[in-house]
C-alpha cells in the first residue's frame, strides 16, 4: 500500500519528533486497516451474502427505524460474517465458500418461510415443528404451500442473491472496481471506516458474551430467568437466524432434558393399577386456569366497577365460595402452571413441579374422562419462548397419547369463542366422570385485545384516579383491563352455564396477577422499590381464587359444599391447588395430602414464600387487601 507521506528528517528538534510520530502512526493505521480487512477486501462476495442470508430479519428493523432492536441483531451478523470471511480466506477453498452459504441458505428460506407464511419466527416453538415433521406431512406442505406467495418470495428472493453473487464472482462488476478503488482513498479515511468496523465487531462480541450465557444454564427456571432478563431481546434483538437456531436448539435441549424423566414417571402413573379411585359414579370438576388476573379489579374483591357481574350474582345466590386469601408462588405463565397442574404429596413437599403427578394423568387413572381446551397455543405469534416450554408442559407425550380424552384444534382471539367450540365438540355423557381444564388468555397484554368490540363498557372517564403522574393514556389503559376482566366473567358464565345441570364443580383461579397503574406509574410486572415491595406482592402474587358448584353437586355432596364454604377465609397457596381438585372430584390416591389441601380440617398453611425469595406474609402484614384507588378500602 502506497503511503504519500514522506519519512521526516532526521534533523532532530520537536518539529521532527512531532513529524515522526505522525509518519508512524499512519503507517499502523494503514497496516492494521490492511490485516482488518484483509478478509473482506478478498472475498467481499461472501461476507455481503452471508451477512444477508443470515441476517434478513434485520430489515424490519431498519424499516420500522427501531436502532433498538437493528444494531445489537446487525452486530452480531456483522461478527458472524466477518469471521466466515476469515475462514474462508484463510482456507482458500471455494467448495468451503459455497457450503458455509448453503447452510446460511437454508435458515435464509426457513426464516422468510415460517415468516411470511405463517408469521412465525426461527424459535423452539417453529423449530420443533420441523423436528417432528416426517417425510409425508413434508411432501404435503410442499404440496400446499409451494404456491404461496411468500414461498415463491422467499425462494425468488434467495435465487436473485445467488446469481447476483455468482456474477460478482466471475466477472469483474462496477461493484468489484468500486470496492478496489477504496484502497486508494485516504488514509485518514480508511482510518474511520476501521474505526466503525472495530466499533462493530466489539459491540458484536459484547452482544455474544450477554447471549452466551443462556449455555451456562442448568434448569428451564434458570433459563427463563436469563430470558427475564433480556426480555426485549430474545426472539427480537437476538433476530439473526444464527443466533435465534443456536437459541432454539439450547431450549430445546433444556427443555428435554427436564420434561423427560417427569414424562416417563407420569407414563408410569397411567400403567399403575389402582393409583387413584374416584367414589362419585358420576362427577365433572372443571378445572379454568385465568391469566393476569388483578383480583383488586374484580368487584368479588371490592372494585368499585361491577366487573364480575356473573360471579357477583352466584355469590349472592350461594353457590360460590371466594377464597380471600390465595397467592401465587410465581409471576410468570410457565412456572406457575407447572405447579398448578401437579400435585406433590406430603414427603415431596419440598421439591419442584418435577416429582410431582401430573393432574389430569391421575383424574384419568380414577376413571374421568379428560378434555383439555387450551387458548394460549399461539401466544406471542406462536414462538414465544415461555410458549416453548408450557406446550411441551401440557402436551407432553403421555398426556397426548394416552390422556386426553380430546383437545382443541387450535387458537382462537376470544375465550368466549374457546367455550363455544367446546361445547360444539364434545357430548358430555351425564353418566361419566369428566375433568375439563381451560387455559384461557384472560386479560393478559394487551388487555385491549382480549375482549370483542362489543365488550367496551368503560373509558378513561369512567376511571377515577388522582395521583399526579396518572395521564389520560394510563386511565384509557385501566378501563380497557376493566373491561377485559368484566369479558372474563362473561366468559366464566358461560363455562358455568355449560355444567349448570349437572353434578360439577367449576374451580378458577388466575396463574398471576398484574399491574395497571395501581399504585405507580407501572403495568405488567416489573421490579419495584424495597418500599414498594408489599404493594408489588399484592398486585402480582395475590390472585382471585372462586369455586363454584351446581345445585346437583350439592344435594350429591352437601359435606364438601360445607368445606368450601368454611374455608374461604384460610390463607393458601396455587401451587396445592391440585389437592382441592383431587378433594371435590372424591378422587383418592397416594398423592393426596389432607394437609395440604385447603378444605381440609388437618390442612397447615405452608410457609408462602414467592419464586423471588420473599415471605408474602412477613412482608404484606398490616396491608390493607383492598388497595385500589377510588374504592371504599385503602392502605
Amino acid at each position: 500500500m502506497n503511503i504519500n507521506i514522506l519519512p521526516p528528517p532526521d534533523n532532530g528538534g520537536l518539529k521532527s519528533c512531532l513529524h515522526e510520530f505522525y509518519y508512524r502512526l499512519v503507517q499502523l493505521s494503514a497496516a492494521s486497516f490492511n490485516l482488518l480487512l484483509r478478509p473482506i477486501k478478498e472475498r467481499w462476495q461472501f461476507f455481503i451474502m452471508f451477512w444477508l442470508l443470515i441476517d434478513v430479519c434485520a430489515i424490519r428493523g431498519i424499516l420500522a427505524m427501531k436502532w433498538g432492536e437493528f444494531l445489537p441483531s446487525a452486530s452480531m451478523a456483522l461478527l458472524f460474517s466477518y469471521v466466515a470471511a476469515w475462514v474462508v480466506w484463510g482456507l482458500g477453498k471455494r467448495a468451503f465458500e459455497i457450503v458455509l452459504l448453503a447452510s446460511a441458505s437454508v435458515l435464509y428460506l426457513y426464516t422468510l418461510v415460517t415468516w411470511f407464511v405463517f408469521g412465525l419466527r426461527i424459535m423452539p416453538e417453529t423449530l420443533t415443528l420441523l423436528m417432528e415433521t416426517n417425510s409425508g406431512e413434508a411432501s404435503e406442505f410442499v404440496r400446499v404451500f409451494c404456491l404461496e406467495p411468500g414461498v415463491i418470495v422467499a425462494v425468488g428472493s434467495l435465487a436473485v442473491l445467488w446469481v447476483a453473487y455468482a456474477c460478482a464472482v466471475r466477472w469483474d462488476c462496477g461493484i468489484c472496481r468500486l470496492l478496489h478503488r477504496m484502497w486508494t482513498i485516504p488514509v485518514p479515511v480508511k482510518g474511520v471506516i476501521a474505526i466503525i468496523l472495530s466499533a462493530g465487531l466489539v459491540y458484536g462480541c459484547v452482544n455474544i458474551v450477554r447471549f452466551s450465557k443462556i449455555f451456562y444454564v442448568d434448569t428451564m427456571k434458570e433459563g427463563e430467568d436469563w430470558i427475564f432478563g433480556y426480555y426485549e431481546n430474545v426472539g427480537n434483538v437476538y433476530s439473526d437466524a444464527v443466533t435465534a437456531m443456536a437459541f432454539s436448539l439450547r431450549w430445546l435441549n433444556l427443555c428435554g432434558h427436564e420434561m423427560g424423566n417427569w414424562e416417563r414417571m407420569n407414563a408410569g402413573l397411567l400403567d399403575e393399577d389402582g393409583l387413584a379411585v374416584c367414589e362419585a359414579d358420576s362427577v365433572d370438576v372443571v378445572f379454568v386456569i385465568g391469566e393476569s388476573f388483578i383480583k383488586w379489579h374484580s368487584s368479588l374483591y371490592g372494585y368499585r366497577l361491577p366487573t364480575s357481574p356473573v360471579l357477583d350474582e352466584e355469590l349472592r345466590r350461594g353457590r360460590l365460595a371466594v377464597f380471600d386469601d390465595y397467592i401465587s408462588s410465581c409471576t410468570r405463565t410457565s412456572e406457575a402452571v407447572k405447579n398448578l397442574l401437579t400435585v406433590k404429596d406430603s414427603e415431596t413437599s419440598s421439591k419442584n413441579w418435577l416429582s410431582g403427578a401430573y393432574v389430569p394423568v391421575l383424574f384419568r387413572n380414577a376413571g374421568f374422562n379428560v378434555y383439555l381446551w387450551e387458548n394460549q397455543q399461539a401466544l406471542g405469534g406462536g414462538a414465544w419462548v415461555f410458549n416453548s416450554g408450557l406446550n411441551r408442559f401440557i402436551y407432553n407425550k403421555p398426556a397426548v397419547e394416552r390422556c386426553y380424552s380430546a383437545t382443541n384444534a387450535g387458537w382462537f382471539r376470544f375465550d368466549g369463542e374457546l367455550v363455544d367450540d367446546f361445547s360444539k365438540e364434545v357430548a358430555v355423557d351425564a353418566s361419566s366422570r369428566n375433568f375439563v381444564l381451560f387455559h384461557l388468555m384472560g386479560q393478559h397484554h394487551d388487555a385491549g385485545c382480549r375482549r370483542p368490540d362489543g365488550w367496551a363498557k368503560w373509558d378513561a372517564d369512567d376511571i377515577v384516579r388522582s395521583e399526579d403522574w396518572m395521564t389520560e393514556t394510563m386511565r384509557l389503559s385501566i378501563a380497557e383491563y376493566d373491561n377485559a376482566t368484566r369479558y372474563n366473567d362473561h366468559v366464566l358464565g358461560k363455562i358455568i352455564d355449560l355444567f349448570r345441570h349437572r353434578d360439577a364443580v367449576v374451580v378458577y383461579v388466575s396463574d398471576h396477577g398484574e399491574e395497571m397503574y395501581d399504585y405507580r406509574p407501572s403495568f405488567g410486572r416489573k421490579a419495584c422499590e424495597p418500599c414498594d415491595e408489599g404493594k408489588r406482592l399484592l398486585f402480582q402474587n395475590a390472585v382471585p381464587m372462586v369455586v363454584w358448584w351446581s345445585e346437583g353437586y350439592e344435594k350429591s355432596h352437601p359435606d364438601e359444599v360445607a368445606r368450601l364454604k368454611a374455608s374461604v377465609a384460610r390463607p393458601g397457596m396455587s401451587d396445592d391447588i391440585g389437592q382441592l381438585l383431587l378433594s371435590v372430584g372424591m378422587v383418592q390416591c397416594r398423592f393426596y395430602a389432607p394437609v395440604k389441601d385447603i378444605l381440609s380440617s388437618d390442612y397447615e398453611c405452608p410457609s408462602r414464600r414467592v419464586s423471588t425469595g420473599a415471605d408474602f406474609d412477613s412482608i404484606t402484614a398490616g396491608m390493607g387487601r383492598g388497595v385500589i384507588y377510588g374504592t371504599p378500602m385503602t392502605m
